[in-house]
């Protein structure tokens, strides 16, 4: 896995496993929006969702909310899962 920095490996039988740090997906190894799947184009402009660091487009990251845990204080682009995620984890809190 290049350029990714890998904090744990576990091997056994025939089976791998690694545990990676949050890392930017890089734009050039994605054409297509990772929720969707529709291609990028020169219209269809890639996001990173800032709190899982995935690509997707334009439609798949209209949401906005607070990411604390990456220092992120006010509302930034997030994809429409972690939104998700974040907002019911604010009404159990």
């Amino acid at each position: 896995y290049k350029n990714k920095d890998i904090d744990t490996i576990a091997a056994g039988g025939s089976n791998v496993a690694f545990i990676a740090r949050r890392k930017w997906v890089p734009d050039d190894e994605v054409t297509e929006c990772t929720n969707c799947s529709a291609e990028f184009t020169t219209l269809r402009r890639r996001h990173h969702c800032r709190n899982c660091g995935g690509l997707f487009c334009n439609e798949c990251t209209s949401k906005r909310a607070v990411v604390l845990k990456y220092g992120f204080d006010s509302e930034v682009r997030v994809c429409d899962a972690c939104y998700t995620a974040i907002k019911s984890i604010g009404k159990q809190g």
